[in-house]
């Protein structure tokens, strides 16, 4: 645990971590968590909503409940028989295919195409 960094020094700390943890009850945008994802940090975050949708269900990282030490525990015991690589890269394609700017600018093009 760092404490709170200068939002342009985060690329630095996600492009050299492996994983982000995000104990979080309640996120509206999880953006660190989309930004450490953007820098291949696979995700070991809350089972809420919006962490569902970003890790595409958890396909691209684990999900525990919130507030359940015993699940974030196991969570980060599965971590050591996983392929943590796989993950990371599956976040990385994730990310880029779903929630970059690029993605989203696209999305919003085919609606408003659609219109």
């Amino acid at each position: 645990m760092i404490g709170k960094l200068p939002h342009d020094e985060l690329q630095y700390w996600f492009n050299s971590a492996d994983i982000i943890i995000s104990g979080s009850h309640y996120e509206g945008s999880g953006t660190a968590v989309c930004e450490a994802m953007s820098c291949g940090c696979m995700p070991l975050v809350t089972d809420i909503f919006s962490f569902r949708m970003i890790t595409d269900n958890g396909r691209c990282g684990l999900l525990y409940e919130a507030g359940n030490e015993a699940a974030l525990l196991s969570a980060l015991i599965k971590t050591r028989q996983m392929d943590i690589r796989e993950k990371q890269k599956l976040s990385l394609e994730y990310f880029r295919a779903t929630l970059s700017f690029e993605a989203i600018a696209q999305k919003i093009q085919e609606i408003a195409s659609s219109l």
